[in-house]
């Protein structure tokens, strides 16, 4: 998959200090006195999401009828709105706060969101025309954070071009509940102007108590795989090794060392791939639509 990198936005210093702005607000907003805050249609109403659930691009007569995004406890979010929903199979009622994440608007059940208490009342009680006003306002700050987000995530990997290579993600997993085995996926950008021919992963295992994992075949716990080319410029490649290691003791694992090779012959190492690895929100603000 090609990745564009240039032509993204760039933002003034009066927009620099807003995202400053927006950045501190969260906390402020939740750590504010007991005073309650009062809301107007230029205001902006934070929340922190309360623990692991997903959200729904609708509420109906069966509440929220799709999980159409997973979010993690404490992701800080914007709120747009409310809505009730009265089931239509009993009489009890379920609250939702009209959430913006990465400027996409979701429904989420409103014990899972942390925020003032009187911001739900607030907002229902708001007339139809600043409803609108408020949401809208919503909208706009969060379209505005999502952009410089994806600005610092395609600015991450034009940092990585001088490095020779990007991380896009990597994990490692139990390969089969009937074997002894963990094994390992990476996906990887090419951010240089040259294709790359060959790399080469380096893996190091830790067991329960932070021990290396020592190989029992390879007789060393440094485990290195290789993966075949071409990845040319601005693309990716994605990886997968079954049984990197023989047991199922690795409780965490580390990319210790990345040697590249590129088609003109010469290599790149990579002796610090912690400093390459794209952070997981970035990723999906870049290829959410994957």
């Amino acid at each position: 998959m090609a990745v564009i990198l240039h032509n993204h936005p760039n933002y003034s210093s009066n927009m620099t200090r807003l995202f400053l702005f927006l950045f501190f607000i969260p906390y402020l907003t939740i750590a504010q006195s007991n005073a309650d805050k009062i809301l107007t249609n230029s205001s902006m109403a934070v929340g922190i999401i309360a623990e692991d659930c997903y959200g729904g691009k609708n509420v109906e007569s069966y509440c929220m009828t799709g999980v159409d995004k997973s979010l993690t406890k404490g992701t800080i979010i914007l709120i747009g709105g409310i809505q009730n929903c009265k089931k239509n199979y009993s009489n009890s009622t379920t609250q939702f706060y009209e959430i913006l994440y990465d400027s996409k608007s979701y429904f989420v059940e409103k014990d899972k969101v942390l925020t003032k208490e009187s911001y739900y009342s607030q907002i229902e009680n708001m007339s139809s025309p600043m409803a609108d006003s408020f949401r809208n306002h919503a909208q706009y700050l969060s379209k505005i954070l999502y952009e410089g987000n994806r600005t610092k995530a395609f600015d991450f990997l034009i940092g990585c071009k001088s490095k020779g290579l990007a991380i896009l993600q990597w994990s490692f997993y139990d390969e089969s509940e009937y074997t002894e085995g963990t094994s390992a996926k990476i996906k990887v950008y090419n951010p240089t102007s040259k294709t790359i021919k060959y790399l080469w992963f380096t893996f190091v295992g830790y067991n329960a108590v932070d021990d290396k994992i020592i190989d029992r075949k390879r007789g060393s716990s440094n485990i290195t795989v290789k993966a075949i080319g071409p990845i040319k410029p601005d693309e990716s490649g994605s990886y997968d090794y079954t049984y990197v290691w023989f047991t199922d003791l690795v409780e965490t694992a580390v990319i210790s060392n990345i040697k590249v090779q590129y088609m003109d012959g010469t290599f790149k190492t990579i002796s610090n791939p912690k400093e390459i690895m794209l952070k997981k929100d970035l990723y999906n603000l870049i290829f959410e639509d994957e």
